[in-house]
């Protein structure tokens, strides 16, 4: 996981840094990343979108492999992914090379949106509406929360079509 470009990601104001070339995900795309999953395929052309020029970044909310970590735990007790199975997952996270948005700047709006989603949600709901990203995600929760308070998301299965 790589916390450099800090400054021009807590500002969010679309200061220096180029936002176009960034992929906004959550905690669920980066489990579907790193798993063969539901929305492997979908996964798959995220990280290969060949359309674009330039190679893309990941970006999450600071708190994003943590939460995909959790996520990996909860798969191996429920039986669905083998221990060997998340070990390799969890190694494959550490090699993305996803940014992390620092939370300090998104805790205002994410303190706003308390009433919509989760505090953890609202973080990376903050982050898309002010770096101007739609947040990608599997949540379908979270994308109704997002569209009742008019924040760009969309589904993964909906972010590269086939």
């Amino acid at each position: 996981m790589t916390s450099t470009r800090d400054a021009q990601l807590t500002a969010g104001r679309g200061d220096e840094t180029d936002f176009r070339d960034y992929l906004l995900v959550d905690a669920s795309v980066l489990v579907e990343i790193v798993t063969s999953h539901r929305w492997e395929a979908e996964a798959d052309r995220l990280l290969n979108d060949e359309s674009t020029p330039r190679p893309t970044t990941l970006l999450t909310a600071s708190h994003g492999p943590i939460e995909a970590t959790h996520a990996l735990r909860r798969l191996t007790r429920h039986g669905a992914i083998s221990d060997d199975e998340a070990d390799s997952a969890l190694a494959f996270l550490l090699t993305l090379g996803v940014v992390l948005d620092p939370p300090g700047a998104r805790l205002p709006r994410a303190w706003e949106l308390r009433h919509t989603m989760t505090t953890y949600d609202a973080i990376y709901a903050a982050a898309a509406e002010a770096l101007r990203l739609p947040l990608i995600t599997t949540d379908e929760r979270l994308l109704r929360a997002c569209k009742a308070v008019n924040i760009p998301a969309i589904h993964l299965r909906d972010a590269f079509p086939a």
